[in-house]
């Protein structure tokens, strides 16, 4: 897990629920996009300030009587970064330096 998943900063999260909700329900499920899906489901997805915004969507799901199938933080998403970047720049000494002959090596 990341830290921003762990409840220190907003993170987009799809939430996806068995069949497919009416559009209407888009108002009550304030900044989150909902998208039927082609296998019957309802993509709901957003950015999540933080974990009590997240079980407060949650219960609006329970309510509805929604089945929930999944909650999944995407933090690629919201970073604006592709998803197989890595999650941490290269620390300061990880740096290109010539040896001793001449050749250059990662220092690690």
């Amino acid at each position: 897990m990341t830290s921003s998943s762990r409840g220190q900063g907003p993170v987009c999260y799809d939430i996806r629920v068995l069949g497919h909700l009416d559009p209407l329900w888009s108002t009550w499920f304030t900044g989150l996009t909902l998208t039927h899906e082609d296998d019957g489901t309802t993509s709901l997805h957003g950015v999540v300030t933080d974990q009590a915004e997240l079980h407060g969507l949650l219960a609006k799901v329970r309510d509805l009587g929604a089945t929930l199938l999944s909650v999944t933080p995407d933090d690629a998403a919201h970073r604006g970064a592709p998803a197989d970047a890595p999650a941490d720049p290269p620390s300061p000494n990880q740096h290109d330096e010539p040896d001793e002959n001449g050749d250059r090596e990662q220092e690690r």
